[in-house]
């Protein structure tokens, strides 16, 4: 099996995209005007902050971990023709 040391993965801009998901965008909109307006305690809100990176850090390793593993498919097949 041969590797490719030329991939190139670009976390800062997966991470940006992954942060600008409207999910996630609207979590921590939430938490930030509930902790604002005392409707949530500083626990709370970090808590749910956490939960959004914990979100955020899974997603860029998910996408990160398949292209990978698919520019490993690639150079294992180029080598079987």
């Amino acid at each position: 099996m041969k590797i490719n040391v030329n991939f190139h993965f670009d976390f800062e801009k997966e991470f940006e995209k992954a942060l600008h998901d409207d999910e996630t965008y609207q979590n921590i909109s939430y938490a930030a005007q509930c902790f604002n307006v005392d409707k949530m305690t500083a626990e709370a809100a970090l808590r749910c902050l956490i939960s959004a990176n914990v979100k955020i850090f899974s997603s860029v390793l998910e996408k990160y971990n398949a292209e990978l593993l698919n520019e490993i498919a690639i150079d294992d097949s180029s080598q079987n023709v």
